[in-house]
């Protein structure tokens, strides 16, 4: 998927960014898909037909080199551009900045709360069945014994993501998930060792899971 806006003084284009991010989110993840993605500012050819231009090939970078979990981050030099490094929890939590920073320095796109985190809408029902695709998702790929090791760690990073923000929002009804998924996972490993190797690979599990500086989710 390639999107573009314009860089407008009014901001128009970032809303319309906004936007197209959280529906793009919401409606891939109830078809089972998670979004991935670069944002940067430069120049761009796009039209139906055809899209070219260094803010393509710089884009394409973000998501295939430095992205890797399911998040779509942003550009350093374009963060610092919007100035949300500025910006507090408080005001993330609110819905009034969209961007969450990670560990390694890159803002993503905060998108899992619905509503873009409106307190406006408080029901508890409405939060969760917008959160339970995700929920959902984590643990049947805790359970797929066909899922790899680097995979799953994508799914870590999201549980771990999604407990986080089910932390910071009382509209959100006991969804935690990482325990579950670590728990399914385990029992999903052990049904598929030989029995000659359990010893061996179930230290290894365990330890990989439960030591505690696995590189989870670190709050802002």
């Amino acid at each position: 998927l390639v999107l573009s806006f314009e860089d407008d003084i009014d901001g128009h284009g970032k809303e319309g960014l906004y936007r197209a991010l959280m529906q793009l989110t919401g409606l891939l993840a109830n078809n089972g898909f998670l979004l991935r993605g670069g944002i940067v500012k430069g120049k761009i050819y796009h039209t139906e037909e055809l899209v070219f231009g260094p803010a393509l090939k710089q884009a394409y970078k973000h998501e295939s080199e430095i992205a890797d979990t399911p998040r779509v981050i942003l550009e350093k030099n374009l963060a610092q551009e919007w100035n949300v490094h500025q910006l507090t929890s408080r005001e993330i939590m609110h819905g009034e900045c969209p961007w969450i920073c990670s560990p390694d320095g890159y803002y993503f796109f905060n998108f899992l709360p619905p509503f873009m985190g409106n307190t406006f809408f408080t029901d508890n029902d409405l939060w969760n069945n917008q959160l339970n695709p995700y929920r959902k998702m984590i643990l049947e790929k805790a359970k797929d014994k066909h899922c790899s090791e680097k995979i799953f760690e994508k799914y870590e990073w999201l549980a771990d993501y999604f407990d986080f923000i089910c932390s910071k929002y009382s509209q959100v009804n006991g969804l935690q998930v990482s325990q579950e998924m670590k728990k399914n996972r385990i029992q999903t490993v052990l049904k598929s060792m030989n029995i000659k190797n359990i010893g061996k690979k179930l230290f290894i599990e365990l330890n990989s899971r439960f030591r505690g500086n696995d590189g989870g989710f670190i709050a802002p």
